[in-house]
């Protein structure tokens, strides 16, 4: 190529860049919602999104004063953020003009230290901000000692435990026993959408009311059996946990169909509650279950949390481990090679402060919550929609279950 050419070639390769850049990007997204809400000790707000998930930056100013935002190819609107009373440590949400398509929301931040996550989810497209305060070594050690002189020691937690089990086979062997099932999201909360566009309110619902007869009709045929919801209605997460407390349950068991971004992912787990994660994905997964929580409870609930946390932890294990083997076994027993993810343990506000009364004393009530295969999967979206494999899930739980309540292994 001769020099004098060789200008006029950059020149037409940057222009035909910019032209095709501007024909052949994405279309401009729009805010639809934000919500906020507060999550343990983080604040978390959710800025959900019409179309899909755009690609966002973030950083906080040298002085730490403000956190930045940056959205691209998205339209903020005249949407103004009223931040509520109970948030602390985000005092105002302002839009700052931009020459381009891309959107800048800039945050002021009323505590310096501060630990600011932020991550995208799916099903709806959304990113959510989580702001929690920094613990310094003092703050971290005092913490530590209070939960150490807080804890109950392990003899007597063990002992309570299996006296717990004790009750329950007593109740359920004199056919006074409660259960109830929690058919997973419904209504307006589709919960996540599978390959074959399968919602997952459609699939727990129908596992949860084979399982509630399998139960009633083979193995607590004289006990109550109650589900959280019948049909395709919604039902917010503080209505499930005060509807388990009301029917006074002895055992609550969620179902839920799980999803991930990464396809190849599949698999069975049993997860129990848990104040930490056992996992990263585990709190993302927890997270998103928690989003349409309105608030964390009541003072008594707090108050009743603290008094059972080692107490719930170790009996709700106990189900969880139990279940989930038996479901596993008894899939791979009808020829379904299904992966054994393993039980696991998150804070999952439907599993939270959950409790009964046994001769006017307050007891855990024994809970766990079920992920029965990622719909994001192709092989297991497909199996889901099985009616045979969801009956299989269904007696699958039901064995663990029973073998639990009735110290009988499968």
């Amino acid at each position: 190529m001769k020099k004098k050419h060789f200008p006029l070639f950059i020149f037409a390769a940057i222009s035909f860049f910019y032209i095709s850049v501007s024909l052949f990007a994405g279309p401009i997204n729009t805010v639809k919602n934000v919500s906020f809400y507060k999550f343990g000790k983080s604040e978390k707000i959710t800025f959900f999104f019409s179309g899909r998930l755009p690609n966002f930056t973030h950083y906080v100013s040298k002085s730490k004063k403000y956190f930045t935002l940056r959205i691209d190819r998205t339209k903020v609107g005249n949407k103004k953020f009223s931040i509520p009373h109970s948030f602390h440590y985000v005092k105002s949400i302002n839009k700052i003009k931009t020459k381009n398509e891309d959107s800048r929301i800039r945050f002021l931040l009323s505590v310096k230290s501060l630990k600011i996550i932020v991550y995208p989810l799916k099903n709806p497209n959304r990113i959510v901000l989580s702001f929690r305060r920094k613990m310094n070594i003092k703050t971290r050690s005092k913490v530590k000692a209070k939960i150490r002189s807080k804890r109950m020691p392990m003899k007597n937690t063990l002992q309570r435990s299996s006296s717990i089990k004790k009750n329950l086979r007593l109740k359920f062997m004199n056919g006074r026993g409660v259960v109830v099932l929690d058919p997973g999201h419904g209504g307006r909360d589709p919960g996540a959408i599978g390959i074959y566009r399968n919602n997952e309110k459609f699939v727990n619902l129908d596992v949860s009311r084979k399982l509630f007869k399998i139960l009633k009709r083979n193995y607590l045929k004289k006990n109550k059996i109650f589900m959280t919801r019948f049909n395709d209605s919604y039902v917010s997460l503080n209505q499930r946990r005060r509807f388990s407390n009301r029917m006074n349950a002895d055992v609550f068991v969620s179902i839920h169909s799980n999803s991930s971004r990464r396809k190849s992912l599949n698999g069975i787990e049993t997860y129990f509650y848990n104040k930490k994660a056992s996992s990263k994905r585990s709190y993302r997964l927890a997270l998103r279950e928690n989003i349409q929580m309105e608030r964390v409870g009541s003072d008594l609930d707090k108050i009743f949390s603290d008094m059972w946390e080692s107490e719930k932890v170790v009996a709700s294990k106990k189900i969880a481990e139990l279940t989930q083997n038996t479901l596993v076994r008894y899939l791979r027993m009808n020829n379904y090679k299904v992966k054994d993810l393993g039980t696991k343990y998150a804070p999952f506000a439907v599993l939270k402060n959950s409790r009964r009364k046994i001769n006017k004393d307050l007891f855990p009530t024994v809970s766990i919550l079920i992920e029965i295969g990622f719909l994001s999967n192709r092989i297991e979206s497909r199996w889901l929609l099985r009616e045979s494999y969801r009956q299989k899930i269904a007696e699958g739980i039901a064995l663990g279950i029973k073998s639990y309540i009735f110290n009988k292994r499968f």
